[in-house]
């Protein structure tokens, strides 16, 4: 699998970043998949509702995940993925990370120091849930 996005969208998921940092940011990867790849048509921020420190925490608001999920299908799309940001780490899924993940959706992370975005990174948890996998970032014309 490959996650294929646009120049546009990752700086939007990475301006996330920069705007909600020292907390990790969040959000929703709209698509399509197929056997192959999944291909963003749209990168949605949503806030970080943890409810504790969210300096290495995240959960994504629930209620936009529902809205997302229903305006994606009115529009022949799906939820294809997550994201979110490590700030003052790497952009290696932690333990959390790994309690927190669906089984084969993308799984991107971009990490921040002081107010720069490294490489964006992805990943998938598969089916058997042992351990994630990276798959490539491909970024594609818009």
């Amino acid at each position: 699998m490959e996650l294929r996005l646009t120049p546009e969208q990752h700086r939007q998921i990475a301006d996330h970043a920069t705007a909600t940092r020292p907390e990790e940011c969040c959000g929703i990867l709209v698509g399509t998949r197929d056997r192959h790849a999944w291909r963003v048509t749209r990168v949605v921020p949503v806030n970080n509702v943890w409810d504790g420190p969210r300096e290495n925490r995240f959960m994504l608001d629930p209620l936009a995940y529902v809205k997302e999920e229903k305006r994606a299908q009115t529009e022949g799309h799906e939820v294809v993925g997550f994201f979110h940001s490590h700030p003052n780490g790497i952009a290696v899924p932690s333990a959390f990370d790994t309690e927190l993940a669906w089984p084969d959706m993308a799984f991107a992370i971009v990490p921040i120091r002081d107010r720069h975005t490294g490489p964006l990174r992805c990943w998938c948890l598969p089916e058997d849930e042992t351990e994630f996998v990276e798959v490539e970032v491909i970024l594609t014309p818009a």
